[in-house]
């Protein structure tokens, strides 16, 4: 009669269970990390804080804790413990609503997987014949090598690895038996019985699941007294924002763009570049030294104070407005490349990410000035000029079509009359990249740019020779490796 009925049951609610392809294909969320190119670990980007431990790696009392705590009798049944089912099912029964359970660890593990925690009957018939076709499908340590990576520890973490990374600055192998007792104890209630939210309530769980590893004789009374009168200790790690923010954040927007959400935030990736953690940090330091030095010369220049900055800052008015703007205005960048292979070494958008989280080495358009006459020059000795050649370092005077006339100098305002291209493209003298732009007319010049790697809007106007159009630091690093 009972095997009519569970078959009537399983029938009933098989079209809403999990199929075997689903249970043979569980993957849990896994975090991206992204490496620099000495496997230091940058940045993780996750939904669920997670790092997966297989059960060799799980110390044996942890297993065996787990087991006094949840499900004595774990490695007996086969997914529900029928003894334990009845006399729940009468005590709830008695008041018509769900009042204790009787789960076992593996009905536990059907239920953060594919199901909720509303406590409902339907659900509890659910909860038991998936856990049914997941003893089937898995073996017991299989079984409890998910449960452990598989559960919620409260403060993000997600798994065992993932929780004694967090309240202890350990790894799962280094876990001792009292960490173990307090991480079990959460079970019953993450948020509430966590060391970092309640203490008291944390210390009293631990005990709890104590007295039940030495009920089963796991540890002799000696050691369980010394253990239960132990303070409660954990060991949170500092918090960290992450390294190398502009670059990790411009690979996350790329991963995020190609690949999709589920990619990026729960694939597991382990992405290693090609920055180096060490250079980096020198760079970091260097553009905060000259941009805070050249904050320092404006201050003392509009003879801004400290405090006049900051109340300008937060009021926005009075005359000092612009040189406050400008202030504010004063940024750098640095991308540093390895010319043997255009590998990134370090890159820094900003004064730091936590002031700008716009990255001007790859977002901002720029003008290059001066650096744009590499790219002019090679155009031309590509177009038979030869380095020897003269041109007049005069002034010039241009017309242009609906527009004011076009009179270029020099940074200097002077004059050095005939020059070589050698001499003046290493003088840098504006007037002569003028006239030579004029030569191969400025398309040529476009051409060049793009085919060493800019790809930003130019113009096509006789300015472009002396830097007037817009491109990305980055891109300008890129071309100069070349």
């Amino acid at each position: 009669m009972a095997v009519i009925i569970g078959f009537k049951i399983f029938h009933i609610y098989e079209n809403d269970l999990p199929s075997f392809e689903q249970l043979h294909n569980i993957e849990p969320s896994l975090k991206t990390k992204i490496y620099d190119r000495n496997g230091v670990l940058l940045q993780e980007y996750y939904n669920e804080n997670r790092i997966l431990t297989p059960f060799k790696d799980m110390p044996t009392h942890l297993i065996d804790i787990l087991i006094a705590s949840e499900d004595q009798e774990f490695y007996d049944h086969w997914g529900i413990n029928v003894r334990r089912i009845g006399i729940v099912a009468f005590k709830n029964l008695l008041k018509w609503r769900i009042t204790a359970g009787a789960s076992t660890i593996t009905q536990q593990l059907s239920r953060m997987i594919f199901l909720t925690r509303k406590k409902t009957f339907e659900r509890k018939i659910k909860e038991a014949l998936t856990a049914i076709k997941l003893e089937r499908t898995y073996s017991k340590e299989e079984l409890l090598e998910m449960y452990l990576n598989q559960y919620y520890f409260s403060r993000g973490a997600y798994g065992i690895a993932a929780a004694a990374r967090i309240f202890f600055s350990k790894t799962v192998p280094e876990l001792n038996i009292n960490d173990c007792a307090i991480l079990i104890g959460m079970l019953k209630g993450p948020n509430i019985n966590s060391p970092l939210n309640n203490p008291d309530k944390s210390l009293q769980a631990r005990n709890r699941v104590l007295s039940s590893y030495y009920s089963v004789g796991k540890i002799t009374k000696t050691v369980y007294d010394s253990l239960r009168n132990e303070p409660l200790e954990i060991n949170p790690p500092e918090e960290k924002i992450g390294q190398a923010p502009y670059f990790t954040e411009t690979i996350r927007q790329y991963i995020l763009k190609k690949y999709g959400e589920d990619v990026l935030y729960s694939s597991g990736l382990k992405i290693y570049t090609t920055l180096d953690i060490g250079l980096q940090k020198d760079a970091e330091k260097a553009v905060a030294k000259k941009v805070d030095t050249l904050r320092a010369r404006m201050m003392r220049r509009y003879n801004i104070n400290d405090k006049t900055y900051t109340k300008v800052i937060t009021d926005t008015v009075d005359h000092l407005g612009n040189p406050i703007r400008e202030y504010k205005k004063i940024q750098g960048a640095l991308v540093a490349i390895d010319n043997s292979n255009g590998g990134v070494l370090a890159m820094v958008g900003g004064r730091s990410f936590e002031e700008i989280k716009y990255n001007m080495a790859v977002q901002a358009y720029l003008q290059p000035g001066s650096c744009f006459k590499p790219f002019l020059y090679t155009a031309c000795i590509d177009n038979g000029f030869r380095t020897t050649d003269i041109f007049d370092d005069n002034p010039i005077v241009l017309d242009i079509p609906g527009s004011k006339q076009y009179r270029p100098h020099n940074f200097d305002y002077k004059f050095k009359g005939p020059l070589t291209l050698r001499d003046a493209l290493r003088m840098s003298r504006n007037l002569v990249a003028v006239r030579l732009i004029l030569k191969i007319n400025p398309e040529q010049a476009i051409f060049y740019a793009r085919r060493m790697g800019i790809t930003t809007p130019l113009e096509a106007v006789p300015s472009l020779a002396v830097g007037a159009g817009i491109v990305h630091l980055i891109e300008m690093v890129s071309a100069y490796s070349i």
